[in-house]
């Protein structure tokens, strides 16, 4: 099954609603990569999901299932922090088809990890997002 790389909300959404590395490297992207993802990139957001699920299924694997979710939150704000770059990238690059629920999914990621976010959202609308995103991504990107 090919997995999202949007997948690390959910991954943070399923684990805090069932019950690292302080290091603050963008991920990569340089300010010249972040403007060279042109907006509405479809191959450049399908090649970034896939980047950002590795990075994350290996980031996300030293927590245990007996994580208490401040351990969660943490470990997600540091993800953010972390690959603060590449997310940017993803948010310019989502093609105009998903560009307001990529925002909705980040923003409610970036809310569960206790950091400021421009636009206030919930977790059934961070939800909603995060299925049509999928839905896209499942018709758009080829793994």
């Amino acid at each position: 099954m090919r997995h999202s790389a949007l997948i690390i909300a959910a991954i943070a959404t399923l684990v805090l609603a069932a019950c690292g590395d302080d290091d603050t490297d963008t991920g990569g992207s340089s300010p010249t990569t972040t403007v060279a993802a042109a907006a509405g990139d479809a191959e450049r957001y399908c090649a970034l999901t896939r980047e950002l699920d590795r990075e994350g299924e290996q980031f996300f694997a030293s927590l245990g299932e007996d994580a208490r979710p401040e351990e969660y939150e943490a470990a997600e704000r540091r993800f953010i922090t972390r690959f603060a770059g590449k997310l940017a990238e993803l948010e310019q690059a989502a093609p105009r088809e998903i560009d307001d629920d990529v925002d909705t999914l980040l923003a409610g990621q970036r809310r569960r990890a206790g950091l400021p976010t421009p636009t206030r959202v919930d977790e059934a609308a961070s939800s909603a997002a995060e299925e049509r995103i999928r839905t896209w991504e499942q018709r758009t990107c080829k793994a």
